[in-house]
């Protein structure tokens, strides 16, 4: 079942371009917003742990599957995520700080990376930070200044000027990810999050929708995310939470077989 190896790729790949649309009406009321302010954790919900259960489909070289997702994390930290197909658990994935675990429970082979050597395979820095905020539809970290420009009723956040991001998209030697996001002028909800790698002609994109209140955790019940390359869809998961609940503490099951194979 290869397509796990595509899911954990997915959650590792970032880039390329979107395409150009028509212009809508500039409403937005603000032209600038603080990252700061969007869907910001308390200092209690920041030391919390995390259990979420929810459902997948996944779409990965012309087949399709339907998972069951468990994640458990803990801000800062670590994320688990362990995918099972009708109740039979199929991969497990370990991200820390410093490294990426990955045990595929069909082929039993396993892979164990720390981020360095991940960025060498797959040609882009990882940002732990930014993997974990998807879950909670997090806005992005940006490490220097954030352009921000007004597109019909968002505000776009970017890492790279409006006209700098639509000219990296000709640039086949840009070897840094161009990162954005769409955040609503209304509820200052993060819409959705692009991650671009224009020398390899990537993308990813990542669609937040529906979110909701629960335990004081302001979280997006639907979460699309789609990888392509060349404009062509190469993986689309859509991961719909059940339940989302906080902790002060949780176990993590995780651990390789001596008798797997690690992979090349």
């Amino acid at each position: 079942m290869r397509v796990l190896l595509g899911v954990f790729s997915l959650v590792l790949i970032v880039a390329c371009a979107s395409k150009k649309r028509m212009a809508k009406p500039e409403t937005c009321a603000e032209t600038r917003l603080e990252v700061s302010t969007l869907n910001p954790l308390t200092e209690d919900q920041v030391n919390s742990w995390y259990k979420i259960k929810g459902d997948a489909f996944v779409e990965f070289k012309e087949e399709q599957f339907n998972m069951d997702v468990q994640i458990r994390m803990k801000m800062g930290e670590l994320l688990w995520i362990s995918i099972s197909k009708a109740s039979f658990p199929v991969a497990k994935l370990l991200f820390r700080k410093d490294s990426a675990f990955f045990i595929d429970l069909i082929h039993q082979e396993y892979l164990a990376e720390d981020y360095q050597v991940l960025q060498e395979k797959i040609g882009m820095s990882v940002n732990f930070e930014n993997l974990q905020g998807i879950f909670l539809g997090q806005s992005l970290t940006f490490k220097d200044s954030v352009f921000q420009w007004v597109q019909g009723t968002t505000i776009v956040m970017s890492d790279r000027s409006k006209g700098d991001s639509a000219a990296t998209m000709q640039l086949s030697n840009q070897e840094e990810v161009v990162r954005a996001q769409w955040v609503s002028c209304t509820s200052k909800q993060i819409e959705k999050q692009l991650y671009r790698l224009p020398h390899k002609q990537d993308e990813l994109w990542v669609r937040f929708a529906k979110y909701e209140l629960d335990q004081l955790i302001n979280y997006p019940r639907l979460i699309s995310i789609r990888a392509l390359r060349k404009k062509q869809q190469k993986l689309l998961c859509n991961f719909e939470m059940k339940s989302v609940k906080s902790a002060q503490e949780m176990n993590i099951p995780f651990e390789i077989p001596a008798n797997y194979a690690k992979m090349e």
